[in-house]
């Protein structure tokens, strides 16, 4: 483990690679081998002085990807990599952003990107979402072309998000004046 994270600092997507180049399957001996000799020659995938390496590399890749995968990458970019997303969420997102989707559309675009390794997704659309690093989501925020569309996108996905927690905030509210705080209890539940 440690020499797999010396090599790759620990970022999903490089492990993987990493491990298709090291570990193999012996069809003699039925059992899964590890190649020393070959893990040694293996240059590091990223050292600390290569993140923008790793930056410019992930943002090549994501540009594969089709334009709605890139798209949520980017809106989810726009908040901290300690935001929590689902899938619901980020199908309301992009519909402000023009990308109208349902929401198994939407998860099935972030399997996609989570099968390439850059994403954290559960098995249902009710989980959380979440970059497998913060190299990722930078990379992913500077897919953006130019400082304006990401200080945009940065202010309309902030905007959505504030604008449904007080839509939630005043349901809850409404309810508390109009059933006492019996309601408020029973609606916390």
């Amino acid at each position: 483990a440690k020499a797999i994270y010396e090599k790759t600092m620990g970022i999903p997507l490089y492990v993987k690679h990493f491990l298709e180049e090291v570990v193999y399957y012996d069809v003699m001996c039925y059992e899964w081998s590890w190649m020393d000799s070959k893990m040694e020659l293996l240059p590091d995938y990223i050292t600390a002085e290569d993140v923008e390496g790793l930056i410019y590399t992930t943002k090549l890749q994501m540009k594969k990807f089709p334009m709605e995968v890139q798209r949520i990458m980017m809106t989810m970019a726009c908040l901290s990599n300690d935001a929590r997303f689902t899938a619901l969420t980020l199908k309301d997102l992009m519909a402000n952003e023009g990308f109208l989707m349902e929401e198994d559309q939407v998860q099935t675009h972030l399997q996609h990107a989570s099968n390439e390794g850059l994403l954290f997704v559960g098995k249902s659309t009710v989980s959380t979402i979440s970059f497998a690093h913060e190299y990722i989501r930078r990379a992913s925020r500077e897919c953006m072309t130019s400082k304006e569309d990401r200080i945009g996108l940065s202010l309309r996905v902030v905007t959505s998000r504030f604008r449904k927690w007080n839509e939630q905030r005043m349901h809850r509210d409404h309810l508390m004046e109009i059933y006492g705080s019996s309601c408020s209890n029973e609606h916390q539940r």
